[in-house]
């Protein structure tokens, strides 16, 4: 009896340590990668909340509705914020923070930005917040930048690293 109580014990052992080997590690665990989208010129909708008259006033913003594209200009994903003004703002640009998603091949992204100068000609940098699916839990930078040409399109880049 005793020897079947040390049989069972260490097979016991064994399985939990082979369990415990395997805990935490994925194909995916510390994977950091880039994704590259493009936001077409004239696709998508702002669209004003609040006073928005000439610039911004604290409180008052724009939602965001963009079409994203892949390098062949095949539409393969959306981008949908909301933004929201801290400080007046003068002219196109707004100073304050936005929040959004963008919906991605094989998942999403949750963003967040801050600035003094959101929906001006230099682009906008901020944080990876989160994703699901294929980017569950990501962290990370993203920058949307004006394409070169001056066509009005933007260059969105996904810089993610996965937990």
């Amino acid at each position: 009896m005793k020897r079947m109580q040390i049989v069972v014990l260490a097979l016991g052992l064994v399985a939990g340590l082979t369990l415990l080997a395997g805990c935490g590690s994925s194909k995916s665990h510390g994977e950091e990668g880039t994704l590259t989208l493009i936001e077409p010129a004239n696709a998508g909708t702002l669209t004003p909340i609040g006073n928005t008259g000439k610039g911004f006033a604290p409180g008052s913003g724009a939602t965001i509705s963009f079409p994203l594209q892949n390098s062949g200009k095949t539409t393969v994903g959306e981008l949908k914020a909301v933004c929201f003004a801290t400080q007046p703002s003068s002219g196109e640009g707004l100073e304050g923070t936005c929040n959004g998603t963008v919906i991605a091949p094989g998942g999403t992204f949750a963003l967040s930005a801050g600035s003094k100068e959101i929906f001006t000609e230099a682009g906008v940098t901020g944080a990876i917040t989160g994703g699901t699916g294929k980017y569950n839990g990501a962290l990370g930078s993203f920058t949307s930048k004006p394409m070169s040409g001056n066509s009005g399109a933007s260059i969105l880049t996904f810089n993610y690293i996965l937990p």
